[in-house]
């Protein structure tokens, strides 16, 4: 079983993370506005009130679910679009991230993945 240093995994703060920090340019880009600026529009407008029980209760049965969905529409064009080539760079580029995922071999990765059984994950 490879090493976490083989498989490229090294604790850093969000800070240091450029991948991840660099994401929320792109995320505004690809959804225009961030879930925080909707829900202070909300607020400003009248159409959510913090201090109304009804609205509040409405807010935590239906703000997950679209921010989820959102998270999962983002993640899903950010992980199926393709990289601009960089000639110089350590990691594959040029080629969307999933297919470096589902192949890693064809890039001279190692396949890092855990497998978990069903079970585990329901218990969850």
């Amino acid at each position: 079983m490879p090493n976490l240093i083989e498989c490229g995994f090294v604790a850093l703060p969000s800070t240091k993370n450029i991948v991840i920090e660099g994401s929320w340019g792109h995320w505004l880009k690809f959804r225009g506005t961030t879930i925080r600026s909707a829900i202070e529009l909300g607020q400003e407008q009248g159409y959510f009130q913090s201090n109304n029980e009804l609205h509040v209760n409405l807010f935590y049965w239906i703000w997950p679910k679209i921010v989820q969905a959102a998270v999962v529409e983002f993640t899903d064009y950010w992980n199926n679009h393709k990289t601009q080539t960089q000639h110089k760079a350590n990691l594959p580029t040029g080629v969307a991230p999933n297919v470096i995922f589902d192949f890693p071999q064809n890039y001279g990765l190692v396949n890092c993945s855990v497998q978990v059984d069903l079970a585990s994950i329901v218990a969850l």
